[in-house]
C-alpha cells in the first residue's frame, strides 16, 4: 500500500498525506464530486480529473492484486504441465495411438 501511495504522490505531484486521505475517502465510498468540492483541505486542492484518475488506478491495482492472489492459490488444471518445465513428477503427456500400431492392424485384418 505504501508503494502505491508513493507512486500516486509522485505521478500527481502531491504530498503522500493528501493521497492517503483521498484513498481513505474513496474507501469510505465518498464520490469524486463530493471529495473535489467539500474535502479540499484533505486532498490539497486536487482537481476532479486527478481524483478520478487516482480512483480508477486504485481500483485497477486492487483488482490486479486480488487476481494475482487467486492465481497463486489456484490448483494447476493440467497435471502434465510439470513435464515441460522439468520439475515435479515424470508424467508424460498423452499421445494418441497411431493408426498403424499393432492393435489397429490386427483389428483391420479381422474385418
Amino acid at each position: 500500500m505504501e508503494g502505491i501511495v508513493r507512486t500516486f504522490a509522485r505521478e500527481l505531484d502531491k504530498r503522500e498525506e493528501h493521497v492517503k486521505n483521498v484513498i481513505a475517502l474513496i474507501d469510505e465510498r465518498s464520490t469524486i464530486p463530493f471529495i473535489a468540492r467539500y474535502r479540499k483541505e484533505l486532498h490539497g486542492a486536487m482537481d476532479d480529473t486527478a481524483l478520478r484518475a487516482l480512483a480508477d488506478w486504485l481500483s485497477y491495482l486492487r483488482n490486479l492484486e486480488t487476481r494475482r492472489e487467486e492465481i497463486r492459490k489456484a490448483k494447476p488444471l493440467r497435471p502434465w504441465k510439470n513435464v515441460f518445465t522439468n520439475t515435479g513428477s515424470s508424467i508424460s503427456p498423452f499421445v494418441p495411438p497411431s493408426p498403424l500400431s499393432a492393435g489397429c492392424r490386427t483389428r483391420w485384418r479381422s474385418l
